[in-house]
């Protein structure tokens, strides 16, 4: 038997899923998220320029992917939590934007709206990323850089950074002969999803537990 099929097997159903649940999904989900920090405080609240956060990114890939994969998987679990919380139906999945999508529709406008308020710090850098140049490949092809996207929205963004938590684990597997991989970490934009989803999920919480309680 497959592992995906006895995960399908093992798997509660999401009305079998209570508020206690959601709660150990939130705990699980700041941990990851607190792993993911220490880079992150270096490259933002130190107040690099772009050219000294490269540098850092340079100096330190493994904090990078460490980092990059640990704030993917809290974003993920943030998502989880949300859907426990508003009775959608589990997946089998990390992909960040297949979890999004299927939320309620005023949920995501309300989460869309506050995560468009927050206000894009101007001079900072954004994102970082890294470039697999396997054997084969030449100076051009290193050299040539793609133009950075110019669209932040939250569903943009969850799917650029889809398959952080997956692909990121596994970097040295990534890339063919002759070929540049690039794979980006935008660790700014994630972490404002993080704040958001963070903020839905505590509130969900709360106010599931007064029902309860009441």
């Amino acid at each position: 038997m497959g592992e995906a099929k006895r995960k399908r097997e093992k798997q509660r159903t999401a009305s079998e899923l209570g508020w206690t649940d959601a709660e150990v999904v939130l705990l699980s989900a700041d941990a990851f998220r607190a792993c993911s920090r220490p880079f992150i405080d270096r490259v933002q609240l130190h107040g690099l320029d772009v050219k000294a956060a490269l540098q850092e990114g340079t100096d330190d890939k493994g904090g990078m992917i460490a980092s990059a994969v640990n704030l993917a998987f809290a974003v993920e679990l943030y998502l989880k939590g949300l859907r426990i919380i508003h009775k959608v139906p589990t997946r089998i999945t990390h992909e960040l934007d297949r979890l999004y999508l299927d939320l309620p529709a005023d949920l995501r406008q309300t989460i869309e709206e506050e995560y468009g308020r927050v206000v894009v710090a101007q001079g900072q850098p954004l994102s970082l990323g890294l470039s697999i140049s396997p054997k084969g490949t030449t100076l051009a092809q290193r050299m040539d850089l793609p133009p950075p996207p110019t669209d932040h929205t939250l569903v943009a963004v969850l799917q650029r950074s889809r398959d952080v938590f997956e692909v990121w684990r596994y970097l040295y597997e990534q890339g063919a002969p002759g070929t540049v991989t690039r794979r980006a970490y935008e660790f700014y934009f994630l972490g404002i999803a993080a704040d958001v989803l963070r903020a839905h999920v505590k509130r969900g919480l709360e106010e599931w537990r007064a029902r309860e309680v009441s």
